[in-house]
């Protein structure tokens, strides 16, 4: 019979087992690593802990695991608590039998129970999570750089070299900060979630104005360019970096992957590289991230702050009345009055009310869709209270970077 639990010290070796199985094909060289990163994870990530790995044993073997990895994540300046799942596997000698799906529905409880306000998977069987809860989600654009014959010389008075991690992480780890707390998705790394992936930092370029560092680049093998980050008004130096990649590129490269970064396209245009936007299903099929709403009342608690703060400074700042969001997930109800929104319980008859999906909820949160595209009677949608929806609901920019996948 099959019990679910969160792993014991004593089954670790067991579940890396069962993981590296699943995940490396056959390939010794790469069950080896992920064995080895499995038990670097239960040990030493700073966001999580033994009793996150989830379990399904039989007579004492662990045939089945749910990995949560718990992180905090941006939106908008506020902060939720994400508990992205991985290692979801079972051994070859035991499918086929639901236990699986046991765990899972082990770990949704578990999430709940640990206050996790929304969860994160990527996967290419949708089907599968759909029927337990996630919702695909479709957003976050990335282009490919097209590598011309000669790079142009950006308009850059400063100097760019690689990352000094005992001299610069302090810098780098502001400017990711301040790159992206107002975006929606990004996890917020502290300081010893950095030490965790201290071994990245050989990756890093930074740029340097005046013996400041004002913007850092993360790439691979000047294949990909995993992120970049810069201080207001040094977009400049993120396109010298930029041009740093593209000119380090083997010869036989003939684009390099830029993960998000909208904003820098039209510099990277002037150094006389093409650009092509790459889309989430290229090949007509589903992207592989899947988001699922665990507490929506806890959730929006969190966005509130943020929410007054807009609302106070919004054209909508003397409207007075309830919207209700109805949801896949439940219904909330917001109270606006005297500059101020306020989550009230069943707060009487809404003047306005949102009906959306799970999915649609999600796209909500993270800013992909506009609040009033939801509103079931148009006519509600005064000047005032679309000025209200708007500081509630802003447009946000989607990010959330490969390296901080699981």
């Amino acid at each position: 019979m099959l019990e679910v639990r969160a792993a014991t010290e004593a089954d670790l070796e067991s579940a890396a087992e069962c993981i590296g199985e699943a995940f490396a094909y056959g390939d010794d060289a790469q069950y080896d690593a992920i064995r080895e990163e499995v038990l670097h994870t239960a040990h030493d990530d700073p966001f999580a802990s033994l009793e996150d790995l989830r379990v399904g044993l039989i007579d004492g073997v662990v045939v089945s695991t749910v990995a949560v990895m718990p992180r905090p994540i941006y939106v908008d300046g506020s902060l939720l608590s994400m508990g992205g799942l991985a290692g979801v596997c079972t051994r070859a000698s035991h499918r086929h039998h639901g236990y699986n799906t046991a765990v899972l529905r082990d770990t949704i409880h578990y999430i709940e129970g640990r206050g996790h306000d929304i969860s994160l998977l990527y996967t290419g069987i949708h089907g599968y999570y759909e029927r337990l809860g996630w919702r695909s989600f479709e957003h976050g654009v990335a282009h490919d750089i097209i590598v011309p014959n000669e790079v142009a010389a950006p308009p850059f008075r400063g100097s760019v070299r690689p990352m000094r991690a005992d001299d610069d992480l302090a810098a780098v780890r502001e400017i990711y900060d301040v790159t992206n707390r107002g975006d929606a998705g990004p996890v917020a790394r502290n300081a010893a979630y950095w030490t965790y992936h201290s071994d990245r930092l050989a990756s890093y370029h930074v740029a340097v104005v005046d013996g400041r560092v004002v913007a850092y680049l993360h790439d691979n093998d000047s294949k990909r360019i995993e992120e970049i980050g810069y201080l207001p008004g040094a977009e400049d130096a993120a396109g010298a970096l930029v041009a740093d990649v593209v000119r380090r590129a083997p010869s036989a490269v003939e684009r390099v992957y830029l993960h998000s970064s909208e904003e820098l396209l039209p510099g990277i245009e002037e150094l006389g590289c093409g650009v092509e936007q790459l889309g989430c299903d290229p090949d007509g099929q589903r992207g592989p991230t899947m988001y699922c709403i665990v507490q929506p009342a806890a959730l929006l608690d969190k966005l509130l702050p943020r929410m007054n703060e807009r609302l106070a400074a919004s054209p909508g700042a003397g409207w007075t009345g309830v919207v209700r969001l109805q949801s896949g997930v439940g219904n909330v109800d917001l109270r606006c009055a005297n500059g101020s929104v306020t989550r009230v319980p069943d707060a009487g008859p809404p003047a306005i009310t949102l009906h959306g999906t799970h999915a649609q909820t999600i796209e909500l949160v993270f800013g992909q869709i506009d609040a009033a595209s939801l509103v079931t009677r148009p006519d509600d949608l005064t000047e005032d209270a679309a000025a209200v929806l708007e500081a509630l609901c802003p447009r946000l920019t989607y990010r959330y970077y490969g390296p901080d996948t699981f």
